[in-house]
């Protein structure tokens, strides 16, 4: 009988290699939270060398902030430190402005920040008043920042001296210095010699604001005076041009004069015209009067009715003496040069004597 064949299976053992631990090894190193996490750090390194005054970027540090904070439990997060300061750090700038120096101190008393103050010299506003501040109002700032005030000094005020009977020099220098304005005004004085003050305004002693103007009248010395012609002119219109131009005025009457005047009319001057002389200078008007005058009878007068009677008749009064009398006597004239009816000129002078009648 014949057996079928049996095939055998001889496993042969393998040739022993040493195992090896192969690693997978991912394709995707980079994950998208770290490109987050890079990208948080980069920008708040910019804004924390970036000047936080007015920082343009302020939204978005407080977006970051708030991002950091979302990643805040990771772990990755917790190796790489804080980043810096919460949202609950943060402080929002108050408006100061308008507020008194004292009212500042009230609102910043809860607040964690520094106040600096700084002065200029602004008029428009009182003492002490807010005109602006840095950082600007609204703005964020850390706990423990400096918040720079700048506050008007108000109207600078000064002490108004006197300078009267100083040199006008001296006068305005020492009032540019306390920072008055000087206008000087010409005037002229016979009691003071030119370049001197006479008088100034306002009055010394007052506190006045720093640019107000100070009005000092200067000396021009003893006034001079050009004198005009009035020769030819009627001895009404001489005597008023004299007065008003600060002379005395003395007329003469004189009988001849040319033809080429009328009577009443000035034919000559002295001091001539055209001379220079001070204010109160008297000058003589000789005037052209044809016609006499006689001297009026003053005796039986008393001296009130003396001094009528020339002054009517157009004459001067000269010496008046009076002779002793009681207080019951009543005085009158007893005597007069010229004698009475005797012919003179307009405005000569008659003598008279008073005594008991």
């Amino acid at each position: 009988m014949i057996r079928p064949r049996q095939r055998r299976f001889v496993t042969r053992p393998r040739p022993y290699l040493p195992s090896r631990s192969v690693r997978r090894v991912s394709h995707s190193l980079i994950r998208p939270w770290m490109v987050l996490f890079i990208l948080v750090v980069g920008i708040t390194m910019f804004l924390a060398l970036t000047p936080r005054f007015n920082n343009p970027l302020a939204p978005l540090e407080e977006t970051l902030v708030e991002l950091r904070s979302a990643f805040s439990n990771t772990e990755s997060y917790m190796r790489a430190g804080s980043m810096g300061p919460s949202t609950h750090d943060l402080l929002i700038t108050p408006d100061f402005t308008g507020l008194q120096q004292a009212e500042v101190q009230i609102e910043a008393s809860g607040l964690e920040v520094d106040i600096a103050i700084e002065e200029e010299n602004i008029s428009d506003v009182a003492a002490g008043t807010v005109i602006r501040q840095d950082p600007a109002p609204g703005s964020r700032i850390r706990a423990g920042k400096t918040i720079t005030l700048v506050v008007g000094s108000g109207e600078s005020r000064a002490f108004l001296i006197a300078v009267e009977n100083r040199t006008a020099l001296d006068a305005r220098e020492a009032l540019n210095e306390l920072g008055f304005v000087v206008v000087e005004v010409p005037t002229f004085d016979p009691d003071r010699p030119a370049g001197i003050v006479v008088s100034q305004s306002p009055e010394p002693g007052q506190i006045l604001p720093k640019g107000s103007q100070v009005v000092v009248a200067v000396s021009h010395g003893i006034q001079r005076i050009t004198i005009p012609s009035v020769v030819g002119l009627r001895e009404s219109d001489a005597l008023r041009i004299g007065t008003d131009l600060g002379l005395n005025v003395a007329i003469e009457q004189v009988r001849d004069a040319s033809s080429a005047y009328q009577p009443g009319e000035v034919v000559s001057q002295q001091p001539g015209a055209g001379s220079s002389v001070e204010l109160g200078t008297t000058i003589i008007l000789q005037v052209y009067d044809p016609r006499p005058v006689t001297v009026p009878d003053l005796r039986g007068l008393n001296l009130e009715q003396a001094l009528i009677a020339l002054d009517q008749a157009d004459l001067a009064t000269g010496i008046v003496q009076t002779l002793p009398a009681q207080e019951t006597q009543i005085l009158q004239v007893i005597a007069q040069s010229p004698a009475p009816g005797s012919p003179t000129i307009r405005y000569a002078v008659v003598d008279f004597q008073l005594g008991p009648g």
